[in-house]
């Protein structure tokens, strides 16, 4: 929060790891969960344009 001379209001160390694990936890729910080989590890599947 900035007040009239600009300094900053700093969160305490409890607040910021309240925060943190709050985001932590919305970013590992089902909605943003992915499938993508990139993200999970897993080797991408390579299809062949020569396959007959």
């Amino acid at each position: 929060m900035i007040y009239g001379n600009n300094k900053v209001e700093r969160l305490s160390p409890q607040e910021m790891r309240d925060i943190m694990l709050a985001n932590a936890k919305v970013l590992m729910s089902d909605r943003f969960r992915t499938t993508a080989p990139e993200v999970t590890g897993q080797k991408k599947k390579v299809i062949s344009t020569l396959q007959k």
